[in-house]
C-alpha cells in the first residue's frame, strides 16, 4: 500500500524563487511523457495498492491535458488503484481552463493544489507569477464548478517587501474562496534563483516571519482550517492523503525527472536532467541518479523528523513496535524538552507544542545530533 508521484516539468516561466526541476522548453512534453508512461509499465505490480498520486511540478496544469489523463490511465494498467484514491493535480491560475479540469475529472483527478501564493498583484508580479489574484479567484471558480470540491490553495509567507499587514490581506482572501485546504509555506531564496540575485527587496526578518506565522495559524483555525502539519491547514476530512503518507513514512514511487521514492528501504532520486532521464529509460535502465539504502538507524532518524511535522507527532507504541527500543532511548534529549514544554505528551503520543512549532528545526537539531 503507497502511493505514485509523477513529476511534470514544464512551466510556462519560471518563477523567480524557483529551485524546482522545471523548464520552460515544451517541445518534449510527447517524449517525456511517453518515457514517463514506459517508466510506469517497467515498475507494474497488481499487488501494490495505490491510495494516492500527486502530479507536482514543474506545472502540471501547463501540459495539454491528455497527457495527464494518460499517464492515470498507465498507473491503473500497471497498478492496484484504490476506488478512494486521492488524485491530485498541481495547477498554476493562469493555466486553468474548464476544458482542462473536467478532462482531469473525467479521468479520476479529485483534488486540485492551486500555486496562488499572493493575493498582491504587484507582489505577483515581482515574483514573475503569470496570473493576477482575480484570475486565480476565477481559477478556484472553475474547478468548483468543474465538480472538483477538494482544492488546496498555496501561500507564501515572507514574500519581497510585503509585511505582516500584506500577509494577512492575502490570507483573508484566500480564506474566502471555495477551498478546503491552504499551504503556508516560508519564501526561501536561493542565491542562484532570480529573486536571489536581485538587489532591493526587503523581507521580514526571521523573528517577525515566525511570528506572523503563529498568528496565522490561529486565524486560520478561527477560519475553519485545522493545522495538521507545520505548512498545512485542512478544513474536516480534507487533508492531504498524499502527503500524510510522506509523514507517516508509507511507500511511494517516485516518477519522472527529479522525482523521489520510498521502498521502506531505500530511497531514491530519477536524474534531473530531462534528456537523461528519457534516455535510461529508452535503455530500459533505472533512471537514478541517488539511491540509497536506509539502515535501521536511517529509519528511526526519518521517522523522528517526518512525525513531529504533523500535530498528532510521534506514536510511542508504535515506534517501539517497529524499532525495538523507545524513543526516550533514542532521543534521551525528548525529556528535557518535554519538562521545558518544547514538546507535549497526550497518552501514546509525543508532539511539538502548539506555539513551539515553528523552531521544530532547532529543536530536531538537537533531538537527532
Amino acid at each position: 500500500m503507497g502511493s505514485i508521484y509523477v513529476h511534470v516539468p514544464f512551466c510556462k516561466q519560471r518563477c523567480a524563487y524557483c529551485d524546482f526541476c522545471s523548464q520552460t522548453d515544451m517541445t518534449l512534453e510527447k517524449e517525456y511523457f511517453s518515457a514517463v508512461q514506459k517508466h510506469i509499465k517497467s515498475l507494474a505490480d497488481s499487488t501494490f495498492l495505490v491510495e494516492s498520486i500527486f502530479f507536482g511540478g514543474g506545472t502540471p496544469s501547463s501540459v495539454d491535458a491528455k497527457y495527464i489523463c494518460q499517464t492515470l490511465d498507465a498507473i491503473r494498467e500497471s497498478f492496484c488503484v484504490s476506488p478512494n484514491a486521492e488524485i491530485t493535480v498541481e495547477c498554476n491560475p493562469e493555466s486553468v481552463t474548464k476544458e482542462k479540469v473536467c478532462a482531469y475529472k473525467a479521468s479520476g483527478v479529485n483534488r486540485i493544489s492551486l500555486g496562488v501564493q499572493s493575493a498582491n498583484d504587484k507582489t505577483l508580479q515581482k515574483i514573475m507569477r503569470l496570473h493576477s489574484f482575480e484570475k486565480a479567484k476565477e481559477a478556484v471558480q472553475t474547478v468548483v464548478n468543474c465538480g472538483i470540491k477538494n482544492v488546496n490553495v498555496d501561500l507564501l509567507l515572507g514574500l519581497p517587501d510585503e509585511g505582516e499587514k500584506d500577509f494577512f490581506q492575502s490570507l483573508f482572501a484566500v480564506a474566502k474562496l471555495p477551498v478546503t485546504h491552504v499551504s503556508m509555506y516560508a519564501l526561501e531564496v536561493y542565491p542562484h534563483t532570480v529573486l536571489g540575485k536581485k538587489k532591493g527587496c526587503v523581507y521580514m526578518d526571521d523573528d517577525t516571519v515566525a511570528s506572523v506565522y503563529y498568528k496565522a495559524v490561529e486565524q486560520l483555525k478561527k477560519l475553519g482550517f485545522l493545522q495538521y502539519e507545520v505548512s498545512n491547514f485542512a478544513k474536516v476530512g480534507c487533508s492531504c492523503k498524499h502527503n500524510e503518507g510522506y509523514w507517516k513514512g508509507t511507500k511511494y514511487i517516485g516518477i519522472g525527472a527529479g522525482a523521489s521514492g520510498y521502498t521502506g528501504k531505500v530511497r531514491y532520486t530519477n536524474l534531473s536532467d530531462l534528456k537523461a532521464y528519457v534516455e535510461a529509460i529508452e535503455r530500459e535502465v533505472h533512471p537514478f541518479d541517488y539511491f540509497d539504502p536506509l539502515t535501521k538507524d536511517d529509519l528511526m532518524y526519518e521517522a523522528v523528523m517526518l512525525g513531529l511535522r504533523r500535530r498528532e507527532g510521534i506514536n510511542l507504541v508504535e515506534f517501539e513496535e517497529k524499532f525495538g527500543i523507545s524513543l526516550f532511548e533514542y532521543c534521551p534529549n525528548v525529556a528535557k524538552f518535554l519538562d521545558n514544554g518544547v514538546l507535549q505528551k497526550e497518552e501514546n503520543n509525543v508532539f511539538v507544542t502548539c506555539d513551539k512549532i515553528y523552531l521544530l528545526n532547532n529543536v530536531l537539531c538537537e533531538l537527532l545530533n
